[in-house]
């Protein structure tokens, strides 16, 4: 799983890069004299731009908030989580993940909850975690 920006951007860059240069060589530059030039720096600032973009809005976050009942923060996380298009998948002991679903939106990945004492400990993708803080109210 990726979960640092350089890591999501060093993925998608190249990807990215070389479709859209390839692309744009196949379809007009090709008939340039120095059309491989052009494509290939297009596409690689074409990677550029959705890398920093992609790794941005999917890199992963913790998040810890403190309260006074976990039980009850743990039903609110619930049900904010489902009005954004997730559902519950696993529960072992105090850590429950819950997997999107396409109501998530493109930038989805499961969010984790894990309880402790005065205490909880939200992980997942930065966009989702700072939507369910806010909803939440810290």
């Amino acid at each position: 799983m990726l979960n640092s920006f350089f890591q999501i951007v060093w993925l998608v860059l190249p990807t990215t890069g070389l479709t859209f240069g390839g692309i744009l060589y196949g379809l007009m530059l090709h008939r340039h004299p120095k059309g491989m030039i052009l494509a290939f720096v297009l596409g690689l600032l074409c990677g550029l731009i959705f890398g920093v973009g992609i790794g941005y809005f999917c890199r992963r976050v913790e998040h810890e908030v403190r309260v006074d009942s976990v039980g009850v923060l743990g039903r609110q996380i619930a049900m904010v989580l489902q009005r954004m298009g997730y559902s519950q998948e696993h529960v072992f002991n105090k850590v429950v993940t819950y997997r999107p679903t396409l109501r998530a939106g493109l930038f989805a990945d499961r969010i984790r909850v894990e309880t402790m004492s005065g205490c909880a400990r939200i992980e997942g993708p930065h966009k989702h975690v700072e939507h369910l803080i806010s909803k939440l109210g810290f």
